[in-house]
């Protein structure tokens, strides 16, 4: 389960990572220092692996959910089974 957790700490660090090279970007093209076509790429690229974490790690978390609850364990575990005969 800490794996299926992990891609959705990994997709927070790449939203991080977006806002901060958006920020970035938007200062260079203000600036006029911006290389044609460069911001757009990696804005798009970022946002698409940003998506796809998103769903791998939801995904994840329903197929680890699915295959916790397949194991055909008790719902609970009797400790103590009291007689109730009456005399």
């Amino acid at each position: 389960m800490v794996l299926l957790r992990f891609s959705s700490v990994a997709a927070f660090g790449l939203l991080l990572a977006l806002l901060g090279i958006a920020a970035h970007a938007i200062y260079v093209w203000a600036n006029n220092e911006a290389v044609p076509g460069w911001t757009s790429i990696i804005i798009t690229i970022i946002l698409v692996s940003l998506f796809q974490l998103i769903v791998l790690s939801v995904l994840g978390e329903y197929v680890g959910r699915i295959y916790l609850s397949t194991k055909n364990r008790p719902l609970y575990i009797v400790d103590v089974v009291e007689s109730s005969v009456t005399q």
